[in-house]
């Protein structure tokens, strides 16, 4: 039997910032990301969109460092896990 084979490469890391009134900011620990796949849909990949479940209710203020979930094309696995850290204050920022 025969298997197609796969390619790795690294691709950017597009992250979708989540908002509230008590987040500062939010910071990619790891801007790219080396993903595996097949050769024709690896090779047509130059970015990965990424989302962070942020806290919900009521949030202490400090850092937080939380996984990020990529989505990525069928077939296309991330060979290891970014992570954002998103800084929360005890009051919003004035514009």
């Amino acid at each position: 039997t025969t298997r197609p084979a796969l390619v790795t490469r690294e691709v950017d890391v597009d992250l979708r910032v989540p908002t509230g009134s008590l987040l500062a900011s939010v910071t990619l620990n790891e801007p790219r990301v080396t993903v595996a796949g097949p050769v024709d849909v690896v090779e047509a990949l130059t970015s990965v969109t990424g989302t962070v479940d942020a806290p919900t209710g009521e949030v202490d203020p400090g850092r937080y460092t939380l996984p990020v979930r990529l989505a990525l094309p069928e077939g296309v696995v991330a060979m290891q896990t970014p992570t954002a850290t998103l800084q929360y204050v005890r009051q919003p920022l004035a514009p």
